[in-house]
């Protein structure tokens, strides 16, 4: 079977790149080969970045031809992630070699594709590389990053899905032991037409081309596995079959262990769907992408009403989900889809007893591009108000604790109050404002978010009211499912 995979098989030069696959090979030397020659071959457009390199002006001494050489040898995995000469080509993939905003998703071994470069030029009159443009395939990645540098992407005109990044510093020796400290200014970046079969674990690609060469059957299942059909599969080279495990394998201990060895006896409460009536409250950054997840799932088709934030529904479109009827939605404005939009589902058998009470949204500009926003509205059901909301990052946060104590003080102590969404705040910074109008903290869970922070909050007047977190494969933040207490 993997034979009728080799490229001589396929009547397929083996010296040929593939730009459009992603290679695997055993080796770190493989992999800069292929990467240098994909590079050359396969994408023209771009330039060399080389290195500034400034010796620590502590430092009496200069650093000798043998110290400097010996320094610019030294790949980027020994200096801090950096090279010497990042190779920047329209279209390629490129991997980051530091954490850059962990939380953000700008973290090591996060993979790109290189959009766009934006050029300067010296004092001397030489153009040099300001900034560039990436595009990742996981579109939350980079979302502090774009709030941050918005006007970057206007004067670039750049596209709001793609990320920015300016050359970084960092500080390091020239040798161990040596006392001499060289700081090194560059992009965090690597090719990534090439990885390691290390690297690949856990990753699914489209497209993958393996070079066998010194791989074990451990290697070869790791990088076959790959992809998830045999055609997207492409070996260069020969493939050799793996000789099969013997009797001193490790492995094959394990099986015997695992026979011999008396089950696994589980002793576990799996957590239940809640009988009593809840509804759920979910950054789900887009309904418009994973509403059929949600339709099959039973945390949403039990839940009396259904609040969703980052929606990414356009005017003019359906979005039905069965047995619910939609009594809001706020759907993006611009012509491109983007992280913006609220909706609220309600059971059909509700339709006479829930209603959206009040709405309000305000939206920043700068220029033509959305800067912040605030989107909040209340829902009421019999004696109960839910209060939801999608808070920006960087909406005024003054502005923001006005509208919000506008739209609670209407609302008076003989409802049940809520209060609940993407806060996009510290819990520690808003809970004494809301306590104010003995709205408290009910969370039951540290985080709500992928990144281990507490942004999506829920609070009540109610000392019986719950809620809790839950996990979720779609999204970075979790969902939030809350009781409704009515009489």
């Amino acid at each position: 079977m993997f034979k009728s995979r080799e490229l001589s098989s396929l009547n397929i030069p083996n010296n040929i790149t593939m730009p459009d696959a992603i290679a695997i090979a055993y080796t770190n030397a493989k992999v800069d080969d292929y990467n240098n020659d994909c590079l050359s071959k396969d994408f023209q457009e771009g330039c060399d970045v080389l290195a500034i390199d400034i010796l620590d002006s502590s430092n009496k001494c200069q650093l000798t031809k043998s110290e400097l050489r010996y320094f610019n040898s030294k790949s980027y995995q020994k200096t801090e992630g950096l090279p010497l000469t990042f190779k920047a080509r329209i279209g390629a993939l490129y991997m980051l070699t530091c954490n850059i905003d962990v939380i953000d998703g700008l973290a090591n071994g996060a993979c790109g594709t290189l959009k766009k470069i934006i050029m300067g030029e010296t004092s001397k009159h030489e153009k040099v590389p300001l900034r560039i443009y990436l595009s990742f395939s996981n579109t939350n990645i980079g979302h502090s990053n774009r709030a941050t540098y918005t006007n970057f992407f206007i004067k670039d005109k750049a596209n709001r899905e793609w990320v920015m990044l300016e050359r970084i510093v960092k500080t390091m020796t020239i040798s161990k032991g040596s006392t001499k400290v060289i700081s090194r200014k560059q992009f965090p970046l690597t090719p990534a037409q090439a990885i390691t079969s290390y690297k690949s674990q856990s990753s699914t690609y489209e497209k993958i081309i393996v070079f066998p060469e010194k791989m074990t059957r451990r290697h070869l299942y790791t990088s076959f596995s790959r992809v998830p059909s045999l055609n997207k599969l492409f070996i260069s080279g020969i493939y050799k079959p793996p000789p099969p495990p013997t009797q001193f394998d490790i492995s094959q201990d394990v099986i015997k262990k695992m026979k011999t060895d008396n089950s696994l006896q589980f002793n576990i409460n799996f957590p239940s769907y809640k009988t009593k009536p809840y509804g759920v409250f979910h950054n789900i950054r887009s309904l418009n992408l994973y509403l059929s997840y949600v339709i099959s799932h039973p945390l949403y088709n039990n839940a009396e009403i259904l609040i969703f934030a980052e929606t990414r529904f356009q005017t003019g479109e359906t979005h039905n989900i069965p047995n619910y009827i939609c009594i809001h939605r706020n759907d993006c404005f611009q012509q491109n889809r983007h992280a913006y939009g609220t909706a609220v589902y309600i059971k059909e058998t509700l339709k006479l007893d829930v209603s959206i009470d009040c709405t309000y949204v305000d939206n920043i500009h700068s220029g033509n591009s959305l800067k912040a926003f605030i989107d909040i509205g209340a829902v009421k059901f019999k004696n109960t108000i839910i209060i939801f909301l999608h808070k920006s990052p960087n909406y005024p946060y003054a502005k923001f604790k006005q509208v919000l104590m506008e739209i609670v003080t209407r609302y008076t102590s003989n409802h049940t109050l809520s209060v609940l969404g993407d806060f996009n705040l510290n819990p520690a910074k808003i809970s004494p404002f809301m306590e104010q109008y003995n709205l408290r903290l009910n969370l039951q869970g540290d985080y709500s978010t992928d990144y281990y922070t507490l942004i999506d909050l829920c609070y009540s007047n109610n000392t019986e009211y719950f809620a809790q977190f839950y996990e979720s494969p779609i999204s970075d933040h979790k969902p939030l499912y809350f009781d409704i207490i009515y009489s």
